[in-house]
Formats: C-alpha cells, structure tokens, sequence
C-alpha cells in the first residue's frame, strides 16, 4: 500500500472534506425539514 505523506497540507485538506461533508449532511437535514414542514401545512389532515 502506498504511504500518503502527512502533512500540514493533506491535514487541511482532510479537515477541509470532513467540514463540507457534514455542511452538506446538514444542508440536506435542513431541507427535509422544511419541506416537511410546509407540506404538513398545506395537507391539514
């Protein structure tokens, strides 16, 4: 297996995925909601 350098550099990086990845997660989770919301709304049952 190849050995990817660790530095400063793929640290950020890393960092960098892991924070869009969980902004997206949550933008998702956030849209849903909503979504969800406004139909409950129209649709009283």
């Amino acid at each position: 297996s190849s050995k990817i350098p660790q530095n400063e550099y793929t640290e950020r990086v890393q960092y960098g995925t892991a924070f869009v990845f969980l902004l997206i997660v949550a933008l998702i989770a956030t849209v849903s909601i909503v979504l969800r919301n406004r139909l409950r709304n129209r649709y009283k049952w």
